[in-house]
């Protein structure tokens, strides 16, 4: 179990799986496919998320948690969703890695701490 918001989390998780969905569109894959998996690490849920779409270039990896960046050519991607990604875990006391190769895949490695109890009341 973890301690969260559960509408955030949601959010949050909506978002990166709209923008595997997205790289795999642009990509024009027709075996796209976005792996997730979760396992236990000591104390934390470790959860990651792959996609087999468009990649991100190594030049925009380090930019791509800031608010209002995008590597998107339109007016509907005004560059917040992956800077909300980010704050929602900080927010939770957790962490986010990506690790990308241009035309190949993009995974993101989610970190939150697991609650010390098994269920609130």
């Amino acid at each position: 179990y973890i301690y969260a918001d559960a509408y955030h989390i949601t959010k949050m998780f909506r978002n990166l799986i709209d923008n595997a969905v997205e790289a795999i569109a642009a990509a024009n894959r027709q075996d796209g496919q976005i792996i997730i998996t979760m396992v236990r690490e000591d104390n934390w849920a470790v959860i990651d998320l792959r996609d087999n779409g468009c990649g991100i270039e190594k030049k925009h990896l380090r930019k791509i948690f800031n608010p209002l960046y995008s590597t998107k050519q339109s007016y509907a991607n005004w560059g917040i969703g992956l800077s909300y990604v980010k704050k929602v875990l900080h927010a939770h006391l957790g962490s986010i890695y990506v690790e990308s190769a241009a035309q190949k895949y993009t995974d993101f490695q989610i970190l939150l701490p697991l609650s010390k109890y098994r269920r609130l009341p």
